[in-house]
């Protein structure tokens, strides 16, 4: 089941999922659009289509509430966060 962290005033979801996998990541969605967002550091996955005033938003949700979501995201998952984002498979 997701793990809903919050909702925003313009309408963005914040969220893990329970079978996610590292590196430490948040799903963002709005209008049928979900975006993976990397905390350490914060980068954004695939983009669905999301504009460019989204995706500043977006940022600025995650830098402002980081600290919280990497700590949600290890209570959630049960393991610590790797230093920094592993590139590859």
């Amino acid at each position: 089941m997701v793990k809903l962290l919050f909702r925003q005033k313009h309408g963005y979801n914040v969220a893990v999922y329970p079978d996610d996998h590292e590196p430490a990541h948040v799903h963002v969605w709005k209008d049928n659009m979900d975006i993976r967002v990397f905390l350490d550091p914060i980068e954004f996955g695939e983009n669905p289509g999301f504009k460019t005033a989204d995706l500043k938003r977006i940022r600025k949700l995650v830098t402002k509430h980081k600290d919280r979501l990497l700590e949600q995201w290890v209570d959630y998952h049960g393991i610590p966060c790797s230093e920094g984002r592993k590139r590859g498979g």
